[in-house]
């Protein structure tokens, strides 16, 4: 039988086990989701040719994303920033530009940002 010291001891023992095991849940997670979010834009047609968009435009799109939000960082250190993911993606075979949201596996031909006016940021509050 255990008693209560042999059971905080196996609890503080165990605790950053499941922590790590939590971590790589999650981890592996999100590199699932990243990938059906691939597959899917990749596999998509376009709504112009009716072609397949690919996989090389879908990586072309996501780092060019991944680019803009390292300039944004850079130019406004300190600041956090609340995103939409939008994947600018070009048709390999008649050049439209699409626009791909990967949290709700979404293709558009025009950007939801099209109709909002940017807002700079002119310094803390």
């Amino acid at each position: 039988m255990l008693t209560i010291c042999q059971f905080a001891l196996w609890a503080l023992v165990a605790l950053p086990f499941l922590l790590l095991l939590l971590v790589l849940t999650a981890a592996a997670y999100g590199h699932h989701s990243l990938q059906r979010s691939i597959r899917f834009v990749s596999a998509a047609p376009c709504p112009k040719c009716g072609k397949g968009v690919g996989r090389a435009a879908a990586l072309a799109g996501k780092d060019r994303y991944r680019q803009k939000i390292q300039e944004m960082m850079k130019q406004n250190p300190g600041v956090k920033f609340r995103l939409v993911a939008e994947w600018e993606i070009e048709c390999p075979h008649c050049g439209i530009r699409l626009y791909f949201y990967p949290g709700g596996n979404k293709i558009e031909t025009t950007s939801i940002f099209a109709n909002h006016q940017r807002i700079e940021m002119t310094g803390a509050r």
